[in-house]
């Protein structure tokens, strides 16, 4: 542990910052996963519902900084790709 306090205070407030990033990640991820079941099943609307949340969740991210402008758009881009050859 450091012993300056502007160290002390940096470490917790990257600590904060990496825990919302690996819970905005995780959501990222599983709503993913849920669209690819949705996809397999053949079910579109479940899919389009979704794919929506996931567009929405990304492009945030994206703003955040979560994930780099061009991962947000390249999924998203695979996704509505996915989305359509159902």
């Amino acid at each position: 542990m450091a012993n300056i306090k502007s160290s002390q205070k940096r470490i917790k407030v990257s600590e904060k910052k990496r825990r919302v990033n690996r819970r905005h990640k995780s959501q990222l991820k599983s709503f993913t996963r849920e669209f690819n079941d949705f996809v397999e099943a053949g079910n579109k609307e479940e899919a389009l519902a979704t794919f929506k949340k996931l567009d929405r969740l990304y492009k945030r991210a994206a703003l955040n900084n979560i994930v780099s402008k061009n991962k947000s758009r390249r999924k998203i881009s695979k996704l509505q790709k996915t989305l359509n050859s159902i």
